[in-house]
């Protein structure tokens, strides 16, 4: 009989078929960075297919720390639940984390597709939780708890990493919280599922350190965050997770991202080795060598410059 290995954390992650290859590239990374802990993943998808699940599964075969689960996700349950052009409904699948994971679960580790990890998570592991229902880090300067009425002493938390504390967040029925704060908040969130976090949580969770939670201004060289070049500089060097919010995603060619050749290398890894960008053409790759050599603040100018030449070329 097979050893059943037990799993010293539990992971969630959510999307659909077209997000498969950010996951596995994530899960490569978390992997190859914690070869000491048994992960239990869970994998909410409202659409997938045989094929994405099967190059999923086999991207993570060789792994022996991981069992790994693709659960589907009923899609009529997001019927109605405000969104904005820049997210899909899949944003808020992560509020019924409590029906992915037994009873006796006390603490799952979410992660968006779009990070990279590049350390130990232990201790995500060990964090004292007490009675708060999650632990996430804060984006510092964000104005939101203004807009949303609430205390800006208690900050505003980015939701692409969360330590979720499954007794807290059963207790008080988190899910249906947020789900009925999500309804009444229509036309009134910009990240629809993190605004409703925050509102319904931002005095119940414990404040991470940047380096769990590195979201893409930490490495531009200009940026609008509330911190000292110092304090940037210490993130940066001793990231632990890399998250690539915003638009400047690590699968486009035109990423300038430092991060992206790690993403790249995880992808190198799994059943998606070899996929070409879709904005990879001859102009861009034109382009990409412009800003590399000028800096990407004048990456504006750059594009303008190209725009012309297209249009003046014979």
């Amino acid at each position: 009989m097979q050893e059943v290995k037990q799993a010293n954390a539990h992971i969630l992650m959510c999307g659909d078929a077209g997000y498969f290859q950010h996951i596995a590239a994530c899960l490569v990374s978390l992997l190859e960075s914690n070869k000491g802990i048994q992960f239990s993943v869970v994998v909410a998808a409202t659409r997938s297919s045989e094929e994405s699940n099967r190059k999923l599964q086999g991207s993570l075969r060789r792994y022996k720390n991981i069992d790994l689960r693709v659960v589907h996700f009923d899609p009529s349950c997001l019927a109605g639940l405000p969104l904005t052009t820049a997210y899909p409904s899949e944003i808020y699948v992560r509020f019924w984390v409590e029906h992915y994971f037994a009873e006796d679960v006390d603490r799952v580790i979410y992660l968006d597709g779009d990070t990279v990890i590049t350390g130990s998570i232990e201790p995500l592991l060990a964090l004292d939780m007490g009675e708060n229902v999650l632990a996430a880090v804060q984006i510092p300067g964000s104005d939101r708890p203004q807009r949303f009425g609430y205390d800006p002493k208690f900050g505003y938390f980015n939701s692409g990493v969360m330590v979720l504390n499954l007794p807290q967040w059963r207790a008080i029925n988190a899910k249906e919280l947020l789900v009925t704060k999500a309804y009444s908040m229509t036309g009134k969130l910009n990240d629809p599922d993190q605004d409703v976090l925050n509102i319904c949580f931002h005095d119940r969770y414990v404040r991470l350190d940047y380096v769990w939670n590195a979201i893409s201004p930490f490495f531009k060289e200009m940026n609008h965050l509330a911190l000292t070049k110092t304090e940037i500089a210490r993130v940066v060097r001793d990231v632990r997770i890399v998250h690539f919010n915003g638009g400047a995603k690590p699968w486009h060619y035109l990423c300038f991202h430092p991060y992206a050749k790690e993403y790249l290398h995880c992808v190198s890894k799994t059943e998606w080795r070899g996929f070409r960008p879709s904005d990879y053409s001859a102009i861009n790759i034109i382009k990409k060598k412009i800003i590399s050599v000028l800096g990407e603040r004048r990456s504006g100018m750059v594009s303008s410059v190209v725009r012309k030449f297209l249009a003046t070329a014979p």
